[in-house]
């Protein structure tokens, strides 16, 4: 499976160091904020601890769309929000903690941030869906054939409600 035309760590090697380099990839994050001081460091842990959270909740959202045949617009939005976009804001965010904006303007970073990731997604799904495999560097219609859910699966299934009716 390709990723942004690179092998995905699953397909390169397998499931177990796909998931171990994920934990790596955590464990950093958190070797890196060591480096500020104790007030920044406890907002800084306490916001990464709470996106990896919502990643989390989004990506078994994603996971239990596959089954679902009922999926609201709203929880269609609320878990690309979680498993995609909080990584934004939050990018967004940790620059403004760091820089000790006020919180108005924190808040709004990961605001920002946040429709950022939304628009982001959105665009991905639509490229899924029609873009060029070369430009796009991953398998059209790859999300379909794992049964992931996207924007235009999510609302043809809005469409016709009905197992029946469903044809995609």
């Amino acid at each position: 499976m390709l990723r942004r035309g690179k092998k995905t760590i699953n397909s390169k090697w397998d499931n177990n160091t796909g998931i171990l380099s994920g934990d790596v990839m955590l464990i950093i994050s958190y070797e890196v904020l060591n480096q500020y001081q104790d007030s920044k460091y406890i907002h800084l842990s306490k916001k990464l601890t709470e996106i990896s959270r919502l990643v989390c909740e989004g990506q078994q959202a994603d996971m239990d769309f596959a089954s679902k045949n009922d999926i609201t617009e709203n929880e269609y939005f609320e878990m690309i929000k979680n498993k995609t976009a909080v990584l934004i804001g939050c990018s967004f965010m940790f620059g403004g903690i760091v820089a000790e904006a006020n919180d108005i303007n924190t808040n709004l970073l990961y605001e920002i941030g946040l429709n950022l990731g939304i628009a982001f997604q959105l665009e991905d799904d639509l490229l899924d869906c029609f873009g060029d495999q070369e430009k796009f560097g991953k398998k059209i219609g790859g999300g379909y054939y794992r049964k992931e859910e996207n924007l235009i699966i999510s609302f043809h299934k809005l469409k016709f409600r009905t197992k029946k009716e469903i044809r995609i």
